[in-house]
């Protein structure tokens, strides 16, 4: 015959128990601390505390000529005297709500639905008493757990996600990104979440969440996440009076655990971008988070967590500025920084710029000098310095005298930008190089006032000045 025990669930929390032929219930609470009713072909018994024990398929199972025995304090009592006990005989097997409803038993008649409302009775009929009284939470677990030699139905455990999905084995899980082969748990009945870096920076952290339920009639003992314990003796672990967080490299995971419905709620917050990989482009990274339950009598089951993390890119925009002969003679910016043409480096944060200087359009030539600025020729002429860094920052000097006409070409430079985990795009700096617009000119009078007459009879003899004007005449030439 094999033993089922019972064990007061915590408070509020609610245990289903499976009955089995041939089975003796060792009751491990006081006589008079359950209430019994019938509930369809369940035996639930409760507790004041809230707490219940639902012995499932209890009146399918048995029968009035296959009745289980039961045991308190180890004194063995037959199903018959025990329900006798109860003072309600209605509860016995074979007795239930067909039955009694024939027999015009009113009590009875309302057993359809789950309301509990009738059959109940306290078990204080019996003659007996437990001298260990009221057993703590842990005294409970031990008895539970214990190996007395004796047949006992052992439940075991079930970690099921509620949308199980399957990881993609191309993405590299960590601590091995650089080899995605190497991810040797990509399951097919794992939690999927998944988080982008492209949400960084809002007002909220990205987040994504999932759940799974658990399935322990035994009891829950504890629930290790990653090696962090979140729920143990029946409380769920805290930090500063929040929920223990489950770290990664890039956020951390908060998970709880409600005891009366069975489900396991976690959510992942992604604080700051993945480095954890060197492969260019948008890619994925993700933490396989290992989730481990353990029942009060050892029994244990497993499951993962897998967090996806969506890598962001550079995003590299064309730039421009415009030097004047005569006017700025030298021209600053940065390609990255700059509101015109303003680079994104995302949420890895800028890398590098490196800059084309082997070929630049417009026909110029770029030269390194010792101090590590360039010299810009035209045509074997110098028109100009460049100088450049590795953060996208520049500055352009035209060489003072330097002629620039109309004709004179546009200086293009293109650049790449790259970010922390080597993501990158391309762009280019364009110099627009204009003339002076204020040059010298000579502005002609209406024809009719284009001309004047001097005399040269006017002159003295000798060519001296004279005492007349007739050698003089004036007018306006502008500039």
């Amino acid at each position: 015959m094999a033993d089922i025990r019972l064990v007061k669930p915590q408070a509020n929390t609610a245990q289903t128990v499976s009955c089995a032929a041939d089975s003796r219930f060792v009751l491990e609470f006081p006589s008079d601390a359950a209430l019994f009713a019938r509930d369809g072909d369940d035996l639930v018994l409760t507790f004041e505390d809230g707490s219940s024990i639902r012995l499932q398929d209890f009146y399918t199972t048995y029968s009035k000529e296959e009745m289980p025995s039961f045991e308190m304090e180890g004194a063995e009592i037959s199903g018959e005297d025990f329900f006798a006990a109860l003072g309600n005989p209605d509860l016995m097997p074979a007795a239930g709500p067909t039955a009694a409803a024939a027999q015009g038993n009113s009590s009875f008649n309302v057993y359809g639905d789950a309301a509990l409302l009738s059959g109940i009775d306290r078990l204080d009929g019996l003659d007996i008493s437990f001298n260990f009284g009221q057993q703590t939470q842990d005294d409970l677990y031990a008895s539970i757990g214990r190996d007395d030699g004796e047949d006992r139905v052992d439940h075991g455990v079930t970690v099921t996600p509620n949308e199980p999905g399957t990881l993609d084995p191309e993405i590299p899980v960590i601590p091995n990104p650089d080899n995605p082969g190497d991810n040797t748990r990509p399951g097919t009945s794992n939690s999927i979440l998944t988080v982008s870096e492209a949400d960084l920076g809002s007002e909220t952290c990205p987040s994504a969440s999932g759940s799974m339920q658990i399935t322990a009639p035994d009891g829950v003992g504890s629930i290790v996440i990653d090696d962090v314990t979140v729920f143990e003796n029946g409380s769920p672990v805290l930090e500063n009076g929040e929920p223990v967080r489950i770290p990664t490299d890039e956020g951390f995971l908060t998970a709880v655990y409600n005891p009366a419905t069975g489900s396991l709620d976690y959510t992942y917050t992604l604080t700051d971008s993945t480095q954890e990989h060197s492969q260019a482009g948008p890619d994925e990274i993700a933490h396989n988070l290992d989730v481990t339950v353990i029942d009060t009598d050892g029994d244990s089951a497993s499951s993962t967590i897998s967090i996806i993390i969506g890598d962001d890119i550079y995003t590299a925009n064309n730039d421009s500025i415009t030097v004047t002969e005569g006017e700025n003679l030298q021209v600053s910016g940065n390609v990255v920084t700059d509101e015109f043409g303003r680079d994104d480096p995302g949420a890895d944060g800028l890398g590098r710029v490196e800059w084309n200087t082997e070929t630049v359009e417009g026909g110029y030539t770029l030269t390194q000098t010792d101090g590590g600025s360039y010299t810009v020729s035209l045509d074997g002429e110098t028109v100009g310095t460049l100088t450049l860094n590795d953060q996208g920052g520049y500055t352009f000097a035209l060489q003072e005298g330097y002629n620039v006409t109309d004709e004179t070409p546009d200086l293009v430079i293109g650049y790449t930008g790259y970010d922390k985990d080597g993501d990158s795009d391309k762009a280019q700096l364009t110099i627009d190089i204009k003339p002076d617009m204020n040059v010298p000119s000579v502005i002609v009078p209406d024809a009719e006032d284009a001309s004047a007459t001097v005399h040269e009879s006017g002159l003295n003899a000798g060519g001296t000045e004279a005492s007349t004007d007739k050698e003089i005449t004036s007018g306006e030439i502008t500039l």
